[in-house]
């Protein structure tokens, strides 16, 4: 399987300006530098695992890794508001359901009454 040379690129790039010598890289991988080198290299696959930790604590940003596109890094404080937002989003729409509901149960009732309105009297 061929590797990515974009990928390899982008690898070696985050890694020079976010994480520093590949000895830094491979203390915060948990890997040897000889495998860093051998990424670098083209002759090893970047691993999930790899990836992962470049996510979780330097903030590699996907996107930017695999498309190319926008930051190499994470907004941080643009994810927290987003799912700021989302979360706001939710409680709005709980709130709408609610009111859908209540609304539905008003209809019901103006319908049974309109119902028994409409019925002829019974009465002799």
């Amino acid at each position: 399987m061929a590797i990515n040379t974009d990928l390899i690129k982008r690898f070696r790039s985050f890694r020079k300006k976010y994480v520093g010598t590949q000895k830094d890289a491979s203390e915060l991988l948990n890997v040897s530098m000889k495998h860093v080198s051998n990424i670098e290299t083209g002759d090893v696959s970047i691993s999930l695992d790899i990836l992962s930790v470049l996510v979780k604590k330097k903030q590699l940003n996907p996107t930017w890794f695999f498309d190319g596109t926008g930051s190499p890094v994470r907004n941080v404080k643009e994810d927290r508001k987003l799912i700021h937002d989302v979360s706001e989003l939710r409680s709005d729409i709980d709130l709408i359901i609610a009111t859908i509901k209540d609304m539905q149960g008003q209809v019901r009732l103006i319908a049974l009454a309109v119902d028994q309105q409409l019925k002829p009297n019974k009465r002799l």
